[in-house]
């Protein structure tokens, strides 16, 4: 190998990306907080939910060792 070649999906340039594309970046960030702040705003309309299991084992552990 010399330095006129890479190996396959290697750089000639090291710390760049082959197909470096700024606008493919800053889309995946927004599409990260944007999926990041509409889990935040689903979990905070479900925080008043509880499902049979917590209300059977999970609530009755955690009042007990708040209690005791």
């Amino acid at each position: 190998m010399t330095k006129e070649t890479t190996g396959i999906g290697t750089s000639a340039r090291p710390g760049r990306c082959i197909n470096s594309d700024d606008t493919n970046s800053r889309l995946a960030i927004t599409l990260v907080i944007v999926c990041g702040f509409a889990g935040l705003a689903l979990r905070y309309l479900a925080r008043e939910h509880a499902t049979d299991d917590a209300i059977q084992f999970l609530i009755p552990w955690y009042s007990f060792a708040r209690d005791h």
